[in-house]
């Protein structure tokens, strides 16, 4: 199956405040086709480490994770995880939130029963957090991979 990518690009200095008003903009598109948006993170272009390891991108992940922008996204971007012959462009939640808790590690990432665990709480958790930002319900499911 052929999929339109989805992507949205953030930068760090985007407040949080920022970031709720643009899932209360995009929420809309992601129920309506059942699709993810992927996310890169914009403004490190010509720093030679891997974003993963630059604390500001580390921070600003813990942000995205707190106020429930994984909900928006891919489940992944690998193909290992995510439901894509190849590797995308970008972040899924699960790069976003492996970024955030400092288990990203370069080249192939191995996610651990306990690490997928944590992670479904955390994306179960972010869709509560959207369906508030919802006037109605929201549909937004957990995306189980």
């Amino acid at each position: 199956m052929k999929y339109d990518l989805q992507c949205v690009a953030l930068t760090p200095e985007q407040t949080d405040d920022e970031l709720r008003e643009l899932i209360r903009g995009l929420l809309p598109q992601v129920e309506k086709t059942e699709q993810g948006f992927f996310v890169t993170i914009s403004g490190y272009d010509f720093d030679p480490r891997e974003l993963h390891r630059i604390p500001e991108v580390v921070e600003f992940c813990k942000r995205l994770v707190a106020v429930g922008f994984i909900s928006l996204l891919e489940i992944s971007c690998t193909r290992e995880v995510g439901r894509f012959e190849e590797a995308m462009p970008g972040w899924g939640a699960l790069e976003v939130w492996m970024s955030a808790n400092e288990k990203m590690k370069c080249g192939k990432n191995i996610i651990t029963h306990q690490m997928k665990e944590e992670f479904l709480q955390c994306l179960n958790e972010s869709n509560m957090i959207c369906r508030k930002m919802q006037p109605k319900q929201s549909q937004i499911d957990p995306r189980l991979f």
